[in-house]
């Protein structure tokens, strides 16, 4: 394991060791001769990726933020919060107590930790800075990521019923094709009844299935586990998300939350003070790639001199009403107000925009599968009405 020594060197200055060892006792009888050591503390190591991290440092920035809230400052806050022993948020608060402990700068002390912290938040903690309201800067970021859990929730709970008919369907045609379709088949064969070509199809599929099934379980368990892994990558997943995104219907709403989370971005730092080309800078580092193209076209045109109404126009981020609204802010001051109303604006157009996809996919599907499951058991049950006619 490894730990974080803060130690005085020989010409008195504190200096940061990492060193690996088996207990904090051997980490300390590792410093080099002449040198002191103030602290030893375990390495913070982030098991968790992707919205479980993400959801763990929220959940530390509200615990900061309400800390904060209380009128002291960011050392006591974070100090509180380490006190509060095996937790995981105090192991966070002590791995930013010995980056404070060095003459850091708040925001580059997030920074050397390591942790996944966004870059959203680090801008906010160095617009903060200088504003002296650190306490808003966490208040701001938290209810940033609050809004984009929300908004995955949405996403989540509409994407449920499709997935679930789907997985529902198809253990439904596993069960007919390799159990149901190979006695009929028997039976069939026995009648020696001519078939339709439908149903023979269909019989030999289910006959060919239940012959080779047993042979095919351990391929196909290691095709699947061959895509999860391949899933993992970052490269699959992007080219996936942008395939996915790309399709009808889901563009337009990809178009949206993207919008929606750069606009929320880009209010949160105009309200610490930071300019529009950085707010728009950090809203790319946070976006997708088509967003992040025209945030880009935006803060270069601002840079020139355009007014962020017209820039934001031109890069098809913003309509006839936005750029209304932009230009009105413009002349008042309130641009960071308006980006919220726009931001706002847009999640409750993908709310609308999901819960018609959900109701519009929703039958559309249960038809689909009613028709392919229902078109098996016609093909199963069409030869022996035949059977019976020809009986009777």
């Amino acid at each position: 394991m490894k730990f974080d020594l803060t130690v005085v060197d020989r010409q008195g200055r504190i200096a940061r060791r990492t060193i690996e060892a088996a207990n904090a006792r051997d980490a300390l009888a590792g410093c080099a001769s002449g040198e002191r050591a103030l602290s030893c503390d375990r390495r913070v190591e982030m098991t968790l990726s992707g919205w479980g991290r993400r959801k763990e440092l929220l959940d530390f920035c509200e615990a900061l933020d309400q800390v904060l809230s209380g009128g002291v400052t960011l050392s006591q806050a974070l100090r509180a919060l380490a006190s509060d022993r095996g937790s995981r948020g105090a192991v966070i608060a002590a791995s930013l107590l010995r980056e404070l402990d060095t003459g850091r700068a708040p925001s580059d002390a997030f920074e050397a930790t390591g942790l996944g912290w966004t870059p959203f938040l680090i801008a906010l903690i160095r617009s903060a800075e200088r504003t002296g309201q650190l306490a808003s800067a966490f208040q701001r970021f938290v209810q940033f990521e609050s809004s984009l859990l929300e908004m995955r929730s949405k996403v989540i709970s509409a994407s449920i019923y499709p997935v679930v008919l789907l997985a529902v369907s198809a253990l439904v045609l596993l069960f007919l094709m390799g159990f149901v379709v190979p006695k009929f088949a028997m039976a069939l064969d026995d009648l020696r009844t001519d078939l339709p070509s439908a149903s023979r199809i269909i019989l030999d599929t289910g006959v060919w299935l239940a012959e080779n099934g047993p042979s095919l379980i351990l391929p196909a368990l290691a095709g699947l586990a061959a895509l999860i892994a391949v899933a993992w990558l970052p490269s699959f997943r992007r080219t996936a998300w942008n395939a996915f995104a790309g399709l009808p219907g889901i563009r337009d709403i990809t178009e949206l939350s993207g919008r929606a989370q750069a606009m929320r971005v880009s209010a949160a730092l105009l309200a610490g003070g930071a300019t529009v080309p950085t707010a728009f800078a950090v809203a790319r580092s946070t976006s997708s790639s088509l967003i992040a193209q025209r945030l880009e076209l935006a803060s270069d045109r601002v840079e020139r001199g355009q007014p962020p109404s017209r820039a934001l126009a031109e890069s098809g981020l913003a309509g006839p009403v936005a750029v209304q609204l932009l230009t009105a802010a413009e002349r008042t001051g309130g641009l960071a107000d308006c980006f919220e109303r726009l931001a706002r604006s847009d999640e409750t157009k993908l709310t609308r925009s999901l819960e018609r996809l959900t109701n519009a996919w929703g039958p559309l599907l249960l038809v689909g599968v009613a028709i392919l499951v229902g078109g098996v058991v016609v093909a199963l049950y069409w030869p022996m009405l035949q059977v019976f006619e020809s009986v009777r």
